[in-house]
């Protein structure tokens, strides 16, 4: 097994330190917690995409699930 880059071989997170853009990431998402978008915002592009993806395939009713 290949281990990811943040992982030894032993799949142990790795102890070294983090590099300083990265550090720099963590402390902005972690100065402002909250998402980028609202969850009503996110929820309706979700069912957007839902949407397209039912008209795309034509859609299915409770008797015709594909």
């Amino acid at each position: 097994m290949t281990a990811r880059p943040h992982e030894k071989d032993d799949g142990l997170p790795s102890t070294e330190p983090l590099d300083p853009e990265t550090v720099r990431m963590i402390r902005k998402s972690l100065d402002n917690p909250r998402p980028s978008s609202p969850a009503a915002e996110a929820f309706a592009r979700v069912d957007a995409r839902i949407a397209e993806y039912k008209a795309k395939r034509g859609g299915f009713t409770t008797g015709n699930r594909a």
